[in-house]
C-alpha cells in the first residue's frame, strides 16, 4: 500500500524480507512509543527507503485511524460520490459532450426504467449480440430479428426493418430516416429525446388550456 510521501512510487523499493510478509507499520516503531525503531529500519531496508520512512513524523492519537473517502465533506464512501469522480476523470480524457441534452434525458415524463434504459442505448452498453461478442461471451453476432446483419445498437433500433416498422407503427419514423443520416447513435437518440420532449410540452400545453377552458367555462356558469 502507498504510504511513503517522499518516494517517488509511495512505497519502499526493498523487496519483502524472508519471514516479514505480514510485516505492518506499526511494527516498525518501538513498543508502546510513537517513535521508529531505527535499527529495525535500517536492518529490513535499503538506505533510500529507510531514510523516507525514518522521515515521516509521527504523533500521540487518542483515537485508532479510520478510513476516509476525501471525495465527500463528512468522509464518507457513497456510490454518488464515486460516480462523480469517475465522471470528472471521464470528462479529463474524452471530449466534452452536451449536457444539456442529458439532462433533457433525466427530464422526460416516462418510467424511470426507460430512462436508464435510453441512457444505455446512447452509451451503447446494452447487451447486444455485438457487444456480448466483443465480451468473450459465445454467440452469433447476427441480429435475432432479421437475421441479416450483426445485432449493434444501430442496427437492433434503427436500421433493421423490424425495428423501423415499430417507428412507423408510433408514426416518427420520417424523423428517425433523417437521423440515421448521422453514424453516432449517440446524436440520433439525441434527436429522439428532443422529438419526445417537444412532443411532451405540445401534450401539457393542451392539458393546461383544456383545464383552462374548463375554469372559464364552470366560472361564466357561476
Amino acid at each position: 500500500m502507498p504510504w511513503l510521501r517522499n518516494l517517488p512510487s509511495l512505497k519502499p523499493s526493498t523487496p519483502p524480507p524472508p519471514n516479514y510478509e505480514n510485516l505492518t507499520v506499526n511494527h516498525l516503531m518501538l513498543p508502546g512509543q510513537t517513535s521508529w525503531n531505527h535499527t529495525l529500519v535500517h536492518s529490513l531496508f535499503n538506505s533510500g527507503d529507510a531514510a523516507a520512512i525514518l522521515s515521516v513524523p509521527l504523533f500521540n492519537r487518542q483515537s485508532e485511524d479510520i478510513r476516509i473517502w476525501k471525495e465527500t465533506n463528512d468522509g464518507s464512501y457513497t456510490v454518488k460520490s464515486a460516480y462523480r469522480i469517475c465522471t470528472d476523470l471521464l470528462h479529463e480524457t474524452t471530449p466534452p459532450q452536451n449536457h444539456t441534452q442529458w439532462q433533457l434525458l433525466w427530464r422526460l415524463h416516462v418510467p424511470p426504467r426507460v430512462r436508464a434504459f435510453l441512457w444505455c442505448a446512447a452509451h451503447h452498453c446494452l447487451p447486444t449480440r455485438d457487444n456480448l461478442s466483443k465480451r468473450g461471451v459465445p454467440c452469433s453476432e447476427t441480429c435475432v430479428s432479421c437475421d441479416l446483419l450483426a445485432e449493434s445498437h444501430m442496427h437492433l433500433f434503427f436500421v433493421c426493418h423490424k425495428a423501423i416498422a415499430c417507428w412507423n407503427h408510433i408514426g416518427i419514423c420520417s424523423t428517425l430516416i433523417l437521423s440515421k443520416k448521422i453514424s453516432k447513435i449517440t446524436k440520433i437518440c439525441f434527436n429522439l429525446f428532443n422529438f419526445i420532449a417537444f412532443h411532451q410540452l405540445i401534450i401539457s400545453s393542451e392539458k393546461i388550456l383544456k383545464k383552462n377552458k374548463k375554469r372559464f367555462a364552470l366560472s361564466r356558469k357561476i
